[in-house]
């Protein structure tokens, strides 16, 4: 350390400079840093008093009887879908979609595929077609999901802009910016969501004036046993097409007939649903 005035070397911050009698601040450097120059870059004389400033930790909200009973006695239900709803669930399985058939038809067709072991494939096209399987069958499916839940917590993740809500008896939903800054921790919401891809539509605090009736989906509409089979089909029929076999390291059998394999296989998908809504229709007459 030098002395401030004539820059004379010290051997420690206490010492007096011997040209100019001038004795320095007392360093407050721990012994982990040492003499190090920045280790007391304001030169302070004194420890700091206060801690330093840490966010609370969000109150909870405390809800009312009448929230209670709401959350007591509501029934959950379904809805419709609205277009733009459908719309969005529409895009997201068309861009899963064309995931999993750019690097089935690409990625896998280059020479070192045939050194990426079976296994990872499978967690790859897996994990991408558990998204896909869960947006088409909430298109499909065609209804929301409504129920009154409290929501227990709330997360985020700011590197990718991800912000989820966890309920009580729902569990997580996938939400935006704006309801991530509107949620309050304990309160008691009504809320519409898609079950499978687990997409939070609307939410409301207080209990809404307007009726559900007008917007219930009728009881055909829950055809959830039939949907999950159709799908079956239709993914077995894709993957153990002869002109698609994603596990065969070469993919020697892909040719440009892999088109017509996903066609018929989105055809298998549309005649299911009609032929589903036909069935429901004749079970469950409906009364003009």
């Amino acid at each position: 350390m030098n002395c401030p005035i004539c820059n004379t070397p010290l051997a420690t911050a206490s010492q007096p400079c011997p040209i100019c009698n001038q004795r320095t601040r007392r360093s407050i450097a721990t012994p982990l840093f040492g003499e190090f120059p920045m280790a007391n870059a304001y030169q302070r004389t004194e420890p700091m008093s206060e801690p330093l400033w840490e966010p609370e930790a969000e109150p909870a909200h405390e809800p009312t009887k009448a929230e209670l009973a709401w959350l007591e006695t509501f029934a959950p239900t379904t809805i419709r879908l609205t277009s733009d709803q459908k719309s969005l669930l529409l895009e997201s399985s068309i861009f899963h979609l064309t995931m999993l058939i750019a690097v089935a038809w690409f990625v896998l067709r280059i020479e070192l595929a045939e050194t990426i072991p079976g296994f990872f494939k499978l967690v790859f096209f897996g994990w991408v077609g558990w998204y896909l399987m869960g947006y088409l069958l909430d298109l499909l499916s065609g209804v929301a999901q409504v129920a009154v839940d409290r929501l227990g917590s709330k997360s985020h993740s700011s590197r990718n802009s991800i912000y989820k809500a966890r309920f009580e008896r729902v569990g997580r939903l996938d939400i935006d910016w704006t309801t991530y800054r509107l949620l309050v921790k304990g309160a008691i919401y009504q809320i519409s969501y898609s079950r499978f891809s687990k997409r939070l539509w609307t939410i409301h605090q207080a209990i809404p004036k307007q009726s559900l009736d007008a917007q219930r989906a009728p009881e055909r509409e829950n055809w959830s046993t039939m949907l999950y089979l159709i799908l079956f089909v239709a993914f077995w029929y894709l993957f153990r097409s002869p002109t698609l076999n994603i596990f065969n390291p070469t993919l020697e059998a892909i040719d440009p007939t892999f088109f017509w394999a996903l066609g018929e296989t989105l055809a298998i998908i549309v005649l299911g649903r009609l032929l589903s809504a036909l069935v429901g229709r004749l079970l469950h007459p409906t009364t003009k």
